[in-house]
């Protein structure tokens, strides 16, 4: 991203580059534009592969997370947010513009507030697409994902805190 930053500064420099670029036609600009937003869009649909879409819960979370992202921000593009200081005001309207951000927080508001069918609050790290791990001593941690380098290794300890054990060896 740097690097096309830094060339986009150098054709704006460069009026030749500049008119060059300023002769792509709208059209080629679009489909461009249209590629790089349905790569996004693959990408999010993807994430979603491991979600037990089965589970009337999580459509209906999905469903109210996907509408509340269109309609919120429609609402407050209508009905600016007015508190009397500008920067608020500025940070609050941007924010709320946001269709993502907007999506983005109600699904992981609802994910960990809505109950599931046995669950208490929020769902099951199976109902959520997490494989079912058991608890047990001998899991290393490169399997959990993590594992600290051989210098770091060298000094950790070993404390266990009302049951809980924290591993840091020397």
């Amino acid at each position: 991203m740097q690097v096309a930053g830094l060339l986009l500064i150098l054709a704006g420099l460069f009026t030749k580059c500049a008119a060059v670029l300023a002769s792509i036609p709208d059209a080629v600009v679009g489909g461009v534009l249209a590629m790089g937003l349905a790569m996004i869009t693959g990408v999010a649909i993807s994430n979603l592969q491991k979600v037990d879409l089965r589970l009337s819960r999580n459509l209906t979370i999905m469903g109210t997370a996907i509408l509340l992202g269109a309609l919120i921000p429609y609402h407050f593009e209508k009905n600016r947010v007015n508190t009397g200081i500008k920067s608020i005001d500025d940070c609050l309207n941007m924010l709320l513009s946001i269709r993502m951000l907007i999506a983005g927080v109600v699904a992981f508001v609802l994910d960990n507030t809505v109950s599931g069918e046995f669950s208490g609050v929020g769902a099951t790290r199976e109902q959520r697409g997490f494989a079912l791990k058991e608890m047990d001593e001998n899991i290393r941690a490169e399997d959990d994902g993590y594992a600290p380098s051989p210098l770091v290794r060298r000094y950790q300890l070993d404390i266990d805190i009302n049951g809980l054990k924290f591993q840091f060896r020397r």
